[in-house]
């Protein structure tokens, strides 16, 4: 028998109950007094010792903790198992006279006793309290399990050198020992990381590092320590190991980084033999032997206080619980009300009316993990408070908020909101140019399959094919792009019947109008057409007048022009967004953006393209809110699986956006009524500033399914149109960009 296999004999015997109170729910220190044969407790919150000891009888010496038990060897063959909540004891008979150390896996489920006078590592079933293996190992002392249960490890003396046993635990076979130099190996310790072993050696004075990171179990170091090392604990952390040095009544300092002693400090008494670290890693507490007492080193301030317990404290092995964290109760988010708000009107939401706190805990932050606020809308994540002035009507915004207190528990919920148009908005007239030719006005109270309010139609108007149509706010005037006419045609706001148009501008020279802007700003017209890229005149030209400036087009590489097919102006920052698409496959639609002056052959400033965008094969068409300066496209893509289908949507980008960038958000889903037969197109777009609505125009060869959809510009998401015109009554054919007109209009000789 070793030295160390011959300090543990004589000292235990059989245990019996004893009920002494419930366990404090904090970490508690549980130290074996051979000499008084009893356990006694300290409550590492206080560091004062909790109740009366747990008697128990004889000797006992060795201990580990779980979640629930305190595990206690003797020299009888006896192991005990206190449970903590209760203090009731309850004895395992193992076949050894003397036990030796003992440990517990991460689970609980196991616990590895070593019998010293039997040569054998005894592995017993924690619930059954049944020994399930014995594993032959010479002379066992200590053992110490790897943090992820997959090893145990046991020193040794083979009668000619120190040792460690390595056990496989899915197995409970032994794989190759591990050599040291030295004999009769003490106490072990594994590394919170499980990647290095630290293991006492008695005669040697030294501790040896073991890398056993992926089981390389290859000697590092051995460490110089002071004379007789017994215990040994790594912290929490991983950076020190501490090492109870029983003859010069020390506490040995190991810099687990490099290995080396960094210092050496008393322990407030004589013949420290266990020893253990607090949770938090601030204090070392030993069991001196000869002293009585435990010490309780504080390794921040350097200082050191006892706690007197029984006659000799051993508390070989881990003997303080590990810190459970009591459960994060989250805090209680009651259920947030969908929220309705108005454009223009301040808003104002506290979150925190909806919150009650748990275990006093206070909130830390409010955050948004998905989603977005409408426009103009912040959330303050220190108070809760949502506030600002929504700044678009739209419904199906929504956020998913997480509420945190300051223990990182947290709750969640998802708001709706749904803003609406300023209070007596300006009622408005829906205009709607048809290839009859005509262009037809529909109050906006009418709905679905309805008979126009007014038509604009017959040989003075001297309209052919009207593909697009806006809206001068300055004249109160309606500008109509005449396609097969090739001429801009200017009519009074309110005109209808066979009225002819104020004001003609030919642009013939120039191709065919697809979309026209009026910048009233700059008192410009933009005119994008089949024979040409983009041409800007003055507002009020009239007749075949050559335009201020044109964009290179056909061939010109520069531009990247090819079919323009919508123009939207941002006139406070200089701005002109060009919707086109691709000449070669794989055709893809993308926006143009240059200067408001760019003229010739000139590259743009940017390009909005990519899958990302979600802007799809066919012709983009904008809109534009100068206020928020989003930027409206209306584009398709055939259905990849069903090649009847296309899918039309409304993404929505910022004006600054570029490249491949994800849309601010989208309309599009069933519910909105936006997809189409394959061989429909989504045919202009435009945007009422005065009740902030988009309308969508769907084009058509077959009359009844060509319409007009209407979205609150703020819309997101599989939402429902406010209205959805369309039908034989409507009297579309093949229709284009509408546009909005205020039915309030006071524009007369410039007064308003």
């Amino acid at each position: 028998m070793n030295l160390v296999a011959r300090r543990f004999r004589g000292l235990l015997g059989p245990a019996f109950a004893l009920m002494s109170g419930l366990a404090s729910a904090d970490p508690l220190a549980w130290i074996t007094n051979s000499a008084s044969n009893n356990v006694s407790v300290i409550d590492t919150a206080t560091d004062l010792v909790s109740g009366v000891p747990v008697s128990i009888q004889p000797s006992p010496r060795a201990v580990a903790v779980s979640a629930t038990r305190a595990y206690v060897t003797h020299d009888n063959g006896t192991l005990s198992v206190v449970n903590k909540s209760t203090r009731f004891v309850s004895t395992v008979t193992l076949p050894s006279g003397q036990l030796g150390g003992v440990a517990v896996s991460p689970d609980g489920t196991r616990i590895y006793v070593t019998g010293t006078d039997n040569d054998a590592l005894y592995v017993v079933n924690a619930t059954t309290q049944l020994v399930i293996a014995t594993v032959p190992v010479a002379n066992p002392t200590g053992v110490a399990v790897k943090p992820d249960g997959s090893r145990v490890y046991v020193g040794y003396d083979d009668g000619f050198t120190a040792r460690v046993a390595v056990l496989n635990t899915t197995t409970n076979a032994l794989m190759s020992p591990i050599g040291l130099s030295g004999r009769d190996p003490t106490g072990l310790a594994v590394s919170p990381d499980g990647t290095r072993l630290y293991v006492c050696v008695f005669s040697s004075a030294t501790v040896a590092a073991i890398n056993i990171d992926l089981n390389v179990n290859m000697v590092l170091a051995n460490i110089s320590v002071g004379p007789d090392p017994r215990g040994i604990v790594v912290n929490h952390a991983g950076t020190r190991a501490y090492v109870a040095e029983y003859m010069s009544n020390q506490i040995g300092v190991i810099d687990t980084a490099s290995n080396t002693v960094v210092n050496h400090v008393n322990t407030g008494g004589n013949g420290p033999w266990g020893i253990d670290v607090s949770a938090d890693d601030t204090r070392v507490y030993v069991a001196n032997y000869l002293s009585n007492n435990v010490g309780i080193r504080n390794v921040v301030n350097n200082t050191v206080v006892t706690r007197s317990v029984g006659n000799g404290p051993i508390a070989f092995g881990r003997f303080i619980d590990e810190y459970v964290p009591p459960p994060q109760v989250p805090p209680v988010l009651n259920d947030v009300p969908n929220q309705n708000g108005t454009a223009g009107v301040a808003f104002s939401l506290d979150l925190a009316n909806y919150v009650s706190t748990t275990n006093a805990d206070p909130i830390q932050s409010y955050d948004i993990v998905a989603g977005a606020l409408p426009g103009g809308l912040s959330l303050n994540s220190n108070t809760g408070l949502i506030s600002g002035t929504p700044t678009l009507a739209g419904r199906g915004a929504s956020i998913s908020l997480n509420v945190s207190d300051d223990d990182g528990a947290s709750t969640s919920d998802t708001i709706v909101f749904t803003i609406v148009p300023p209070a007596g908005s300006a009622p408005f007239d829906v205009m709607v140019p048809s290839a009859n030719p005509s262009v037809r006005g529909f109050s906006q109270a009418l709905n679905g399959n309805v008979a126009p309010s007014r038509i604009l139609s017959g040989a003075n108007t001297q309209l052919v094919v009207p593909v697009s149509l806006t809206y001068e706010p300055t004249e109160d005037m309606l500008y109509v792009g005449d396609f097969s006419g090739r001429a801009v045609r200017m009519f009074p706001a309110d005109a209808e019947g066979d009225s002819a148009p104020t004001r003609v501008l030919d642009v013939s020279n120039y191709g065919q109008p697809r979309a026209l802007a009026v910048d009233t700003m700059h008192d410009e017209l933009v005119v994008a057409g089949s024979g040409c890229f983009p041409c800007t005149w003055a507002r009020t030209d009239i007749g075949a007048t050559a335009p201020l400036r044109r964009l290179g087009w056909g061939g010109n590489t520069a531009t990247q022009g090819n079919i323009p097919v919508a123009v939207a102006l941002d006139p406070n920052n200089d701005l002109m967004f060009i919707g086109d698409s691709d000449s070669v496959a794989p055709y893809a639609g993308k926006v143009l953006i240059f200067p408001r002056t760019a003229n010739g052959d000139v590259a743009p400033s940017r390009v909005i393209k990519g899958p990302t965008s979600r802007i799809g094969a066919g012709s983009p068409y904008l809109a534009f809110d100068p206020v928020t300066r989003q930027l409206f496209v209306l584009t398709s893509n055939i259905d990849p699986v069903n090649a009847s289908i296309r899918h039309v949507r409304v993404v929505v980008f910022h004006a600054n956006d570029n490249g491949d960038a994800a849309p601010l958000r989208t309309i599009e889903g069933g519910t909105a009524q936006l997809d189409v037969s394959a061989a429909d197109l989504p045919y202009g777009l435009s945007y009422d500033p005065s009740t902030h609505r988009l309308l969508v125009s769907i084009y058509s060869n077959t009359a009844a399914s060509n319409r007009v959809l209407a979205f609150y510009a703020g819309d997101t998401g599989n939402v429902a149109p406010l209205i959805n015109l369309g039908g034989p009554n409507t009297g579309f054919d093949k229709i284009s960009r509408a546009a909005a007109v205020p039915v309030n209009r006071l524009f007369r000789n410039g007064f308003e």
